[in-house]
C-alpha cells in the first residue's frame, strides 16, 4: 500500500525545494507553471494544456508524497518525471515571454544533471556531486570503467555548447534557401 498514504506537507516540499527537488534541479520548470498561469490567464492556445498539466501535477504529488517525495535516491524527484512533458506548451508560452530567464535556468538544470550524472546521482546531497566533482571522481560508465570516467563529460560538454551556438542564430540573419 507504498502508494495509498495520504501526502505529507513536508514530502511535497522534498519533492519540490529540496536540495534535489523538481524546482531545484530543473528550475525552468518554475517558469513552465508560470506559463501555465500565462496560458490560462490570457486565455491562449495552450489554455486546456496548461489546466492539464496542472491537474496532472497535483495528481501526481497526491499520489507520491505519502512516504517518499523524491521517490529515492536519485538526482531529482523520480515520480515527477512522468509530468515534465505534459508542461510543454506553456512552457514555450513562458519562453516566448521571458526567453532570457528560460535559457539561463534551462542551462542551470542542464549543469545540475550533467553535474549528478558524471558524479554520484545516487548520493544523499547535492553537495556530494561538488566534492566529488572537484576531486575528480567521477562516475563508471560502460565505455570506459572505472579509469578515464571524465573522458564522456568531455563530448555532453561540447554538445551543450553546439546546441546553445544553434539556439542562439538569429533567424532574421538566415537567408531562405535559393529557389532553383
Amino acid at each position: 500500500m507504498y502508494n495509498l498514504t495520504p501526502p505529507k506537507l513536508d514530502e511535497i516540499y522534498r519533492a519540490l525545494a529540496s536540495s534535489k527537488g523538481l524546482f531545484v534541479m530543473t528550475p525552468v520548470m518554475i517558469f513552465a507553471f508560470v506559463g501555465c498561469w500565462f496560458a490560462i490567464r490570457g486565455a491562449t492556445a495552450a489554455r486546456r494544456d496548461a489546466v492539464f498539466a496542472l491537474g496532472c501535477s497535483v495528481v501526481m504529488l497526491a499520489a507520491t508524497t505519502g512516504i517518499n517525495g523524491l521517490g529515492g535516491a536519485s538526482p531529482g524527484p523520480r515520480y515527477m518525471i512522468p509530468i515534465v512533458p505534459l508542461f510543454a506548451l506553456p512552457l514555450a508560452e513562458a519562453w516566448r515571454r521571458l526567453p532570457l530567464v528560460c535559457a539561463i535556468s534551462t542551462a542551470i538544470g542542464a549543469a545540475w544533471m550533467l553535474l549528478a550524472s558524471a558524479t554520484l546521482p545516487l548520493a544523499p546531497f547535492v553537495e556530494s556531486w561538488v566534492d566529488a566533482a572537484m576531486a575528480g571522481h567521477f562516475a563508471a560508465n560502460v565505455v570506459t570503467g572505472h579509469s578515464h570516467t571524465w573522458v564522456l563529460v568531455l563530448p555532453t560538454v561540447v554538445g551543450l555548447v553546439v546546441l546553445a551556438r544553434l539556439l542562439a542564430i538569429d533567424p532574421d540573419r538566415v537567408s531562405p534557401p535559393a529557389e532553383a
